[in-house]
């Protein structure tokens, strides 16, 4: 049995490997070799979020070692967490939005880095 500040200790580390997952997907099409894993990595990204209602394993992971206060909402997704803790307040439907246009000009880049000969990878 997990106490809890093992417990927050383990959802503040889940967190940081989340976060680190955002970035890889928003630049990793900067390398070539990266760009080929994304061009999995990301429709599996995609499938998961659609069959599980709009929420990532990862979110899920996090919650699930999360111990919070009554006045927290276990609830709220990674972005919208991200964004509460700097005092900007959007709506799901705008973050929804947000992420997929991130996520899709990340993986056309991607794409056309792994299947063109001219790429627009900085590092090859």
């Amino acid at each position: 049995m997990l106490t809890n500040r093992q417990s927050n200790f383990i959802a503040t580390r889940i967190n940081e490997f989340h976060s680190l997952l955002c970035l890889y997907t928003c630049f990793g099409w900067i390398s070539l070799y990266h760009s080929k894993v994304l061009v999995v990595f990301i429709p599996s990204i995609f499938f998961n979020w659609l069959v599980d209602n709009n929420r990532c394993w990862v979110t899920r992971l996090e919650n699930y070692f999360k111990i919070v206060d009554k006045l927290e909402d276990k609830s709220e997704g990674f972005f919208k967490s991200k964004l509460n803790s700097y005092s900007i307040k959007v709506s799901d439907k705008v973050i929804d939005r947000i992420i997929t246009s991130i996520t899709y000009f990340s993986f056309i880049i991607s794409y056309y880095n792994s299947s063109m000969t001219s790429t627009i990878c900085l590092l090859n």
